[in-house]
């Protein structure tokens, strides 16, 4: 899948990417678009989770930051389906 959706709605642009298996990861939050040559850590194109949640009972693999859990459970487990834009018709 690899895919790259990009958003810009009232000069804020947003930038994620859909890996293979599905997962989301947020590349880009910002007032100006993403300048993709100004990236100087490969590392950068990871991104974040997009989605992080905690609920009791579920084990949280992957990474840690010391004791801070960095991967959240359900959250790395949920997976890109679709989106859709639409707009408010009453503004």
């Amino acid at each position: 899948m690899n895919q790259i959706i990009r958003i810009e709605e009232n000069g804020i642009y947003m930038v994620f990417k859909i890996l293979e298996n599905g997962w989301i990861r947020f590349l880009h939050f910002s007032s100006r678009p993403l300048q993709e040559e100004e990236i100087v850590a490969e590392s950068v194109l990871e991104g974040f989770p997009f989605i992080g949640m905690n609920l009791s009972g579920f084990d949280r693999p992957y990474e840690r930051h010391g004791n801070k859990y960095i991967v959240t459970a359900p959250g790395y487990r949920m997976k890109y389906d679709s989106h859709i834009t639409s707009r408010n018709l009453n503004e």
